[in-house]
């Protein structure tokens, strides 16, 4: 029979063990009514045999390991004499460690100390406020996320795997609420003065440093109702997007404002379609020329005469009639957009003649009359012909397009007796 628990391989073990141990072992040597009453009051504890155990009955080791766990009945937290838990913080001794709510906590040591066994090799703390460990050597380290003060029990190992004699204790950690550090504002990478063409987008950002910071965007002096982020996206770019721009960047320590940039928005001026180049007109006749733009926003149309602006001739339709010979020169158009931008339209060379001239060449009996008269390029004439002037019905015979200013036409037909005719100026397309 064995004579020790460790002659079973039984280096620690807990009460329930021990129990079983006695009753299979003890039964002549001690009742075991007795035994289990003994082991009912005995705190639960690790057992730690020593080489010496072995010539031992197992009732005599028994007997010393409950004269040892007796001592604990006297001292709370401790084993066989144990002196209680030792603190520093910063390496000061400290009684209560305290930390800051939010700001890393400066290490604390833990040690226990046994009389049996010395100092603790190795630790368990449990009850460690949120967000603070403990290392297996009694180190606690973190940063705290809640304040208050928070109850810790320390349990030490003989050994530093947390095998062995173990020692209890426990101690108080005090959080207090911090006061936040707040950085004030600096501008790291300022905004950039951007240009964006109309109806496109423009990003304008900052980048800054500090706590807690807060934005607002500032236009030609004003705040932006409503732009308070760290970017300024202006989308789709209008005209009226232009300007300096800068943003104010503050919290509760401090204000600091960027300088101001320029956005600019590029706005294509007006485009005016081909004017004619050249007008030659009848005196009498209606001069009339429409000019065709497009641009940004109302467009305004001012025309001119030899470089002068015309009084009253704000329309995009030019109309003079009648044509007077004064009324000859060179014509030109401005038009501007709603930003102010101005395109011209032109030149126009206006020519203004007198009523064309029909002139006899020759004629025979029969074979009718050679006519010429004074035209206009490209104008259309038709020749007529009456044989009364007194209550004249003309009537057509010839039209020819003008090929040059002087226009002949042969044959025409004769209805005996007199007869009238004359050149008659179609009418011009404009």
């Amino acid at each position: 029979m064995p004579s020790s628990i460790a002659d079973h391989g039984l280096n620690r073990c807990c009460a329930g063990s021990v129990r079983q141990y006695v009753a299979r072992h003890s039964a002549g040597r001690l009742s075991a009514v007795i035994l289990s009453l003994l082991l009912q009051a005995t705190p639960l504890m690790r057992l730690a045999v020593g080489g010496g155990a072995a010539a031992m009955s197992p009732v005599a080791i028994l007997v010393r390991w409950l004269a040892g766990a007796a001592a604990v009945c006297g001292s709370m937290h401790a084993v066989s004499g144990a002196t209680g838990v030792t603190l520093t913080q910063g390496g000061k001794a400290v009684q209560a460690p305290q930390g800051t709510n939010g700001i890393a906590f400066l290490g604390t040591r833990v040690t226990i100390r046994s009389d049996q066994f010395g100092t603790a090799q190795s630790y368990q703390l449990d009850g460690l406020p949120p967000g603070l460990k403990a290392s297996a050597q009694g180190v606690v380290t973190g940063i705290p996320t809640a304040s208050g003060e928070f109850p810790v029990s320390v349990t030490g190992f003989q050994f530093s795997n947390g095998g062995g004699f173990a020692s209890f204790g426990d101690y108080t950690v005090v959080i207090v609420d911090g006061v936040p550090v707040v950085t004030p504002p600096q501008v790291d990478a300022p905004p950039l003065a951007q240009s964006g063409d109309l109806n496109g987008t423009v990003t304008l950002s900052v980048g800054a440093s500090g706590t807690d910071l807060q934005y607002q965007w500032i236009k030609d002096d004003n705040d932006i109702l409503g732009r308070t982020a760290s970017s300024l996206v202006l989308t789709p770019l209008q005209p009226s997007d232009g300007g300096l721009y800068k943003v104010r960047i503050f919290n509760s320590a401090g204000s600091i404002t960027t300088t101001a940039v320029r956005v600019s928005v590029i706005v294509p001026p007006p485009a005016v379609s081909p004017l004619p180049l050249a007008v030659s007109l009848y005196e009498g006749e209606p001069l009339r020329v429409q000019a065709q733009a497009t641009g940004f926003g109302v467009l305004t149309f001012q025309w001119g005469l030899n470089g002068l602006p015309l009084v009253g001739f704000t329309s995009p339709v030019l109309l003079r009639d009648p044509v007077e010979a004064g009324f000859a020169g060179v014509y030109s158009v401005a038009v501007t957009d709603g930003v102010g931008t101005t395109t011209p339209g032109g030149p126009i060379q206006v020519t203004v003649v007198p009523a064309p001239v029909l002139r006899w060449v020759n004629g025979s009996p029969g074979a009718g009359p050679s006519l010429e008269g004074d035209t206009i390029p490209g104008r259309q004439y038709g020749l007529e012909t009456t044989v009364s002037l007194s209550s004249p019905a003309w009537t057509e015979v010839s039209v020819r397009t003008a090929a040059a200013t002087v226009t002949r036409f042969d044959g025409a037909t004769t209805a005996g007796g007199e007869q009238f005719w004359r050149l008659h100026a179609k009418p011009l397309v404009q």
